[in-house]
C-alpha cells in the first residue's frame, strides 16, 4: 500500500482519535498481503488504545500464519488485557527479540518497547527499539526519555524526526511533549500545537487532555478544567484524563472525591490512590495525637 493510502489512518490513530482511525482502516481496501497486514495493524492497534484489547485476541486468535507484526500486536493486547500473565509476556517479547527471524521487525520493537515502559522497565524498553529511521520509533524513545527526566535526550531524539518529517502530526505531538517538559515559555507553545491539531482534524482525548496540562502547568485551571471534562465526555476511563483532573480540582478547590472514585473504578493499583492513601493514613495520625483525652 502507497504510504499515502494510510496517511489518514496513521494520523487519525496518532491523533488519539481511535474510532475514526478504525473507521476509516475499515475502508480501506487491501490489494496486496503488506497492505492488510498495515491496515489490520491500527485498527488492532486502536482497539487496544480503547481498552478494547480482548477483541484484538479474539480477532487473530491461534493464526499460525498471522504476520510477526499482527503477532506482536496480539501480544500487546495480551499483556494489557492479562495482568496476571504479564511477566510470560514479556518473555515472549524478548524471546522474539532475540530471535535472527523477528528482532529487526519494527513493529515488534514498538511493541515489545510500550510493554516493557508499561512495566516501568525503562532499560529494556529502550533497548528493544534498535530501529532507526522510524517516526514511531523515535517518538517511543522521545516519550521514554521524558519519563526519565532526560529532556537533553529527548530532545536529540526530536531533532531526528524533524529531520525526517517535520510536518508529520507524530512530530508535532512529540515537539508538544517536549515543550510540556521544558517548562517555562514552553507550555504556551505546547498549548498551541495541540490546539491545532485539534483544529486541524478533531478533538480527542489525547490532545484535551495535552491541551488541560499545558493549561495546568501555566496556572490556567477553569481553562484546563473545561477541557478536561470535555475529554471526559469522550472517554471517562482514561487514567491520564482522571489523573489531571484530580490536579487541576485540588487547585481550584473543588471536591476530589468523584474522580478519586472513577480513578479506583479503571486503576486501582495506581500510585497516586496509594500516595493518597498514605496523606490520609499520615493526616490521622496527625490529627489524633492532637485529640484532647477525654476527661
Amino acid at each position: 500500500m502507497e504510504l499515502d493510502e494510510l496517511f489518514s489512518v496513521r494520523n487519525l490513530f496518532w491523533l488519539g482519535s481511535y474510532d475514526a482511525a478504525i473507521e476509516e482502516a475499515q475502508q480501506l481496501q487491501a490489494k496486496t498481503d503488506r497492505e492488510k497486514i498495515d491496515r489490520d495493524v491500527y485498527v488492532f492497534r486502536s482497539y487496544i488504545a480503547k481498552g478494547e484489547g480482548a477483541k484484538v485476541i479474539d480477532a487473530v486468535g491461534d493464526q499460525g500464519s498471522a504476520s510477526t507484526d499482527v503477532l506482536a500486536v496480539k501480544l500487546l493486547a495480551s499483556f494489557v488485557t492479562q495482568p496476571n500473565n504479564r511477566e510470560a509476556v514479556l518473555g515472549t517479547f524478548t524471546e522474539w527479540l532475540n530471535d535472527e527471524t523477528s528482532k529487526d521487525n519494527q513493529m515488534l520493537q514498538i511493541m515489545a518497547s510500550t510493554a516493557f515502559a508499561e512495566a516501568s522497565d525503562t532499560k529494556e524498553a529502550l533497548r528493544a527499539l534498535r530501529a532507526t529511521g522510524n517516526l514511531e520509533v523515535h517518538a517511543l524513545r522521545v516519550q521514554i526519555f521524558i519519563g526519565m527526566n532526560r529532556v537533553d535526550l529527548a530532545t536529540k531524539e526530536l531533532k531526528t524526526m524533524q529531520d525526517l518529517d517535520d510536518d508529520s502530526a507524530l512530530t508535532q505531538l512529540s515537539l508538544a511533549r517536549v515543550h510540556l517538559a521544558s517548562g517555562g515559555e514552553k507550555y504556551q507553545e505546547a498549548a498551541y500545537i495541540f490546539q491545532e491539531q485539534i483544529d486541524k482534524t478533531m478533538s480527542s482525548t489525547l490532545l484535551l487532555n495535552g491541551l488541560a496540562a499545558s493549561h495546568m502547568q501555566m496556572k490556567n485551571f477553569s481553562d484546563a478544567e473545561k477541557y478536561l471534562q470535555e475529554a471526559r465526555q469522550k472517554d471517562p476511563k482514561d487514567v491520564d484524563v482522571l489523573i489531571n483532573s484530580i490536579s487541576c480540582a485540588a487547585n481550584l478547590r473543588k471536591p476530589l472525591q468523584p474522580l478519586i472514585g472513577a480513578l479506583k473504578e479503571v486503576a486501582p493499583g495506581h500510585p497516586l490512590l496509594e500516595q493518597l492513601g498514605s496523606c490520609k493514613s499520615e493526616f490521622d495520625r496527625m490529627a489524633a495525637s492532637f485529640e484532647v483525652p477525654a476527661s
